[in-house]
């Protein structure tokens, strides 16, 4: 039998744009509810001579479709290009997005009255409520993500790919939905305490037993929820998975003690005030959140991968 001609190599197949932009779309339609009309462009387009319903209509669709436009072409000019250049311009993206989002909408003012309803008044919050209210509503969102990733497995996580991956690399293994579970809970039971948290410290000083103890009750859960499913995650890693939490924490430390330690310098100088425990958990947790994904993120790559092996 003579020599076969050589077959081209199938090229690999380019990842969909279409998944993640309207996932983004999705995303951005729940959050538009939750917002009204930010009353400086509302203003701007009444003197324009736009009718006030008509305005309002546009600045709900708005955001929905910038965050759409503006994925789909920054997801089109990362193609092929280096790990550094991506996160880059999607971070810069994304921030184009935040603020033409903020110029169109206030988001989640009706989340605070409803709070109230519940709770009583709150008093003002301050930039140590801001974090963790950031922090819990960032581990939520990513909480409710991976919990769908769970339930859907490949579909899921190929909706919500923002980094160009061919979809070959996104597939879910049965076995492996468990772990996105267990992550899911972690990171919903993070969201809850820290919420829990910051809505003992913001109560008003007459507050009820019943309500103080209540939200005791639901931050211990979140405390459980949060603790269990970490230790079962750790006994189920793998030698690579635990390299990455051990340097995630050791990284996460250190940023935390050089930051408590420049606090307490300026505490001393009398150019910052006291730092209170609830405001060290929260800067331990932020601190901790961001350096996990960072420290994973880098881990994904193909040198680091590498490296690891």
């Amino acid at each position: 039998m003579g020599p076969q001609p050589v077959t081209p190599a199938k090229p690999a197949a380019r990842p969909s744009l279409l998944r993640p932009v309207l996932t983004t779309g999705a995303g951005f339609a729940l959050l538009s509810v939750t917002g009204s009309p930010t009353a400086k462009t509302a203003k701007r387009l009444a003197d324009a001579g736009v009718p006030s319903d008509q305005a309002a209509i546009l600045l709900h669709v708005a955001p929905v479709l910038i965050a759409m436009v503006g994925l789909a072409i920054g997801l089109m000019a990362v193609r092929g290009r280096g790990p550094v250049f991506k996160s880059a311009l999607l971070a810069g993206v994304g921030g184009v997005i935040g603020f033409l989002t903020a110029f169109c909408l206030d988001l989640f003012v009706g989340v605070l009255p409803a709070l109230e309803r519940i709770t009583g008044p709150l008093r003002e919050t301050n930039g140590v409520d801001i974090a963790a209210w950031s922090l819990a509503t960032l581990s939520l969102l990513y909480g409710v993500l991976t919990l769908a990733i769970a339930r859907f497995g490949t579909s899921a996580m190929q909706a919500i790919n923002f980094e160009n991956v061919d979809p070959e690399c996104l597939e879910i293994r049965k076995k492996d939905r468990g772990t996105f579970a267990l992550s899911s809970i972690g990171l919903i039971g993070q969201g809850v305490f820290l919420g829990a948290l910051a809505v003992l410290h913001q109560l008003a000083p007459d507050a009820s037993g019943a309500l103080r103890g209540g939200a005791v009750v639901v931050l211990a859960l979140g405390v459980i929820a949060f603790t269990m499913t970490s230790w079962m995650i750790w006994r189920s890693m793998d030698e690579l998975m635990r390299r990455m939490v051990v340097e995630s924490y050791a990284w996460s430390g250190l940023f935390a003690t050089v930051g408590t330690l420049v606090w307490a310098t300026l505490e001393a100088l009398k150019y910052a005030p006291p730092v209170t425990a609830y405001a060290v958990i929260v800067l331990m947790l932020f601190v901790q959140t961001m350096t996990v994904m960072f420290i994973a993120a880098g881990f994904g790559t193909p040198a680091a991968a590498k490296g690891a092996r």
